[in-house]
């Protein structure tokens, strides 16, 4: 009788040392499973500041694009009326190179 309490007490020790590790490993992996929880709230954070920055960058590069097409029409038209302007002092300089020509003759 006394043999089967020593050895039942050995299998109640077993059964809370199982015990014990199983809560210990329980947990060790809720502290992990916590501390993996706080790098993705973390990671998620960081993406939207930089989701936030990435979109102001591509407002102001779009802005800085229109500027340039705004620009670039500029010149075009100014190129433009400058051509004109030439094509008119051409034509009236080849108008009074003709008039000079017939004069002479």
């Amino acid at each position: 009788l006394k043999g089967a309490f020593i050895e039942q007490q050995h299998r109640m020790q077993e059964v809370e040392h199982h015990l014990k590790s199983a809560m210990n490993l329980e947990e060790e992996q809720k502290r992990k499973w916590f501390e993996e929880r706080k790098k993705v709230v973390t990671l998620n954070e960081q993406v939207g500041v930089l989701q936030s920055q990435l979109s102001g960058q591509a407002a102001d590069i779009e802005a800085e694009r229109k500027k340039n097409l705004l620009r670039m029409a500029m010149v075009k038209r100014e190129m433009a009326k400058s051509v004109m302007e030439a094509y008119a002092v051409a034509q009236e300089q080849k108008g009074s190179y003709g008039e000079d020509l017939t004069n002479e003759l």
